[in-house]
C-alpha cells in the first residue's frame, strides 16, 4: 500500500540518546525530534507559534532597528534647535580685549563714523540682575545669558558689542559672546579683565536701577 501520510500530520519520531547526568552513560533518555520542517513565517503544528529566520523578527537585526530610528530622530531634532547646528563656535572665535581697547572700540564706533553709518557700540552684562544693579560699567545693557536667544534683538542697533563678566577670563562672558556670534553678530568682543579688572584700574562704574530698556 503506498505511503500517503502528509508531512504535516506525521507524528514526531522518538529517538533515544544517552543522558550521562540522569543515569550515566549506559542509561538512555528519550528526546523528541520533530519530523516536520520549520518553514520561516509559518505556524508550527500544534500552536507552537511562528518560525522566523535568524536575524528576523526578534533577532539581532530586529532589536537594533528601534535604536537606529531613535538616533536618527534625535539628530534631526537637534539640527532644528537654536545653537545646535554644525556651525557651533569655539574659543578660537572669541576676541579678547583689554579695558582700554574695549572702551576705545565702543567710542570709535560711536564717534568715528558719519552719523548715517554709525550705530555705536555697547557693553553687555550677562550677570544676574542683582549683580547688575549692584555695580556695572556705565551704559551697559543687561542681558542674562539664559535670555540671550530670546531677547537679543535689542542689540541689533549696535555695530560693536563688548561682553564682560564678573572677573578675568570669565566663562560666563565667553559663553555669552559665543551665543551672540552664533546669532549672527559680526563684531563681538570679550573683556578679558572683567568687571573686577575694570574696577581695579579705577575706572568709572555705576549702580542702582538702570533706565528702562537697559
Amino acid at each position: 500500500m503506498p505511503h500517503t501520510e502528509s508531512i504535516r500530520t506525521r507524528r514526531p519520531i522518538r529517538r533515544r540518546i544517552t543522558d550521562p547526568v540522569a543515569g550515566g552513560p549506559d542509561v538512555p533518555a528519550p528526546m523528541i525530534i520533530p519530523a516536520y520542517p520549520s518553514v520561516p513565517g509559518k505556524k508550527r503544528p500544534g500552536g507552537g507559534g511562528m518560525v522566523f529566520p535568524r536575524g528576523g523578527r526578534g533577532g539581532r537585526q530586529g532589536r537594533s532597528r528601534p535604536i537606529r530610528t531613535l538616533a536618527v530622530s534625535l539628530l534631526a531634532c537637534c539640527t532644528t534647535l537654536p545653537g545646535c547646528s554644525g556651525t557651533r563656535t569655539s574659543d578660537r572665535d572669541l576676541v579678547w580685549v583689554s579695558n582700554e581697547d574695549a572702551l576705545r572700540g565702543v567710542e570709535r564706533r560711536a564717534r568715528g563714523l558719519r552719523l548715517a553709518e554709525s550705530r555705536g557700540g555697547a557693553f553687555v552684562d550677562p550677570r544676574s540682575r542683582d549683580e547688575f544693579i549692584a555695580r556695572r560699567i556705565p551704559g551697559a545693557i543687561h542681558l542674562p545669558l539664559e535670555r540671550a536667544r530670546a531677547d537679543h534683538e535689542t542689540l541689533r542697533r549696535f555695530d560693536t558689542i563688548v561682553v564682560y563678566g564678573p572677573d578675568a577670563s570669565s566663562p560666563l562672558a565667553a559663553a555669552m559672546s559665543k551665543v551672540l556670534i552664533e546669532l549672527g553678530y559680526s563684531d563681538v568682543r570679550t573683556l578679558r579683565a572683567g568687571l573686577a579688572g575694570w574696577v581695579a584700574e579705577g575706572r568709572e562704574t555705576e549702580s542702582g536701577h538702570p533706565p528702562r530698556g537697559s
